[in-house]
């Protein structure tokens, strides 16, 4: 299992009675019920992405900007990468059932 596994590990739960459950913001929000296995695994590949976006994004915008620019473009990107995160786990979830249970 890898380092992006292992954090989205977190955020999809197997509940009792199989179906899997979706929870984009963890212990702060609700969760999604999600239908099928084949929806499970789509948005575990694009939360991957999401994730792998900002963990490669914001330290090599550091390494390359920092230095000759100061801290705006690190500013920047952080700002816009979470705009963009937000947008997209709308994006992902529209039309998900929600589910009444809280992640444990």
């Amino acid at each position: 299992m890898g380092l992006l596994d292992a954090l989205c590990e977190g955020i999809f739960v197997r509940r009792s009675d199989g179906r899997v459950h979706f929870f984009p913001w963890g212990a702060a929000g609700r969760g999604y019920a999600l239908a099928s296995e084949e929806e499970h695994r789509r948005l575990r590949g694009k939360t991957k992405r999401l994730l792998a976006l900002g963990l490669l994004g914001c330290p090599l915008v550091a390494a390359l900007a920092t230095e000759p620019l100061g801290l705006r473009p690190m500013a920047a990107f952080a700002l816009l990468l979470a705009l963009f995160g937000v947008l997209r786990l709308a994006w992902l979830t529209r039309g998900l059932e929600r589910s009444p249970e809280r992640i444990t």
